[in-house]
């Protein structure tokens, strides 16, 4: 079997729509080889009765109050990662817009050996919610992360004054024409291959939810010496529906101090001063972990094809 899909939806911010929108958006637009692995809460299994989508489906199991996010994924991680070629984790509250999106991402990839993460464009916010605010890759140890969140695509977009001006969003975009290497992408809809994630590991069980667990996996990423790339030609919209949204940002504090706890540093943020990056740059000075420092968000550094 190709490739294996985790999705989670539970929780404050559950809702059927968008959990609908999410696995007909998968379904329609993946054609190779696929099942789904999901957990939901029982008010969410309804959204599958309509779907009729069984025959993509391999589990569905429900999920448990006292059972994080973490430890859900870990244990789907344990019964696929033998078994599948490719790992997929979603939100599930986003929707592709690209078809062909996994065949397209196997291509470019090829037989590369160096590839980690792999995300792709989300221009929901700028082009639904007018705020030129680029939410692909993280700030990671960048020169212009201070300028987040118009860095990366939305590096020429001035956030005091070209905020909600929606007439700016198609002419000020930079998006880059060719798959890029990144730090690392945000925690929404992320492939990669199976036998890199075996090596990066199990997810880091810090919090109940996926706060800072993409930062985490970036960096074990780069240190297992992978690069983590956005391949800009595919598309997705996220988050839908967000104004229904109930609690944003969820457990910040507890992810905060997890991250610390294990990386000795607080990672994650575009405030991460100059002194703290030359700590960790030095320490894991023999990996790709600095890749970012000394460059700007912008300055595109293409995958080779």
């Amino acid at each position: 079997m190709s490739l294996a899909i985790f999705i989670k939806s539970a929780g404050d911010n559950i809702n059927k729509e968008n959990l609908k929108d999410t696995l007909k958006s998968i379904v329609d637009n993946t054609k190779d080889e696929f099942k789904l692995f999901l957990v939901l809460e029982e008010s969410q299994k309804d959204v599958l009765k309509d779907l009729k989508i069984d025959e993509k489906i391999e589990s569905v199991k429900t999920a448990k109050s006292n059972r994080s996010w973490a430890e859900d994924f870990n244990l789907f991680f344990d019964s696929v990662k033998d078994k599948y070629e490719w790992l997929l984790y979603s939100h599930d509250d986003l929707k592709i817009l690209t078809p062909e999106w996994f065949r397209k991402s196997k291509e470019i990839v090829k037989n590369k050996e160096d590839i980690g993460w792999i995300t792709y464009s989300q221009p929901t916010w700028y082009m639904h919610y007018k705020e030129p605010r680029s939410q692909v890759a993280r700030p990671g140890f960048h020169k212009d992360r201070l300028s987040y969140p118009c860095i990366h695509e939305c590096h020429d977009f001035d956030r005091n004054k070209d905020w909600g001006n929606s007439g700016l969003m198609k002419n000020k975009l930079d998006l880059p024409t060719k798959p890029v290497k990144i730090h690392g992408p945000y925690s929404v809809f992320n492939l990669i291959k199976m036998d890199k994630m075996k090596k990066i590991g199990y997810c880091a069980d810090w919090n109940p939810y996926t706060m800072l667990i993409d930062e985490d996996w970036a960096l074990e990423s780069l240190k297992n010496n992978f690069v983590n790339i956005w391949i800009p030609s595919v598309f997705y919209l996220h988050p839908l529906r967000w104004k229904e949204r109930k609690a944003p940002d969820r457990f910040k504090q507890e992810a905060k101090e997890g991250f610390f706890s294990k990386w000795g540093f607080h990672g994650g943020r575009a405030t991460i001063t100059d002194e703290e990056i030359e700590d960790v740059c030095r320490q894991f000075s023999n990996t790709n972990i600095p890749w970012s420092k000394d460059r700007l968000s912008y300055d595109w550094d293409f995958l080779e094809e």
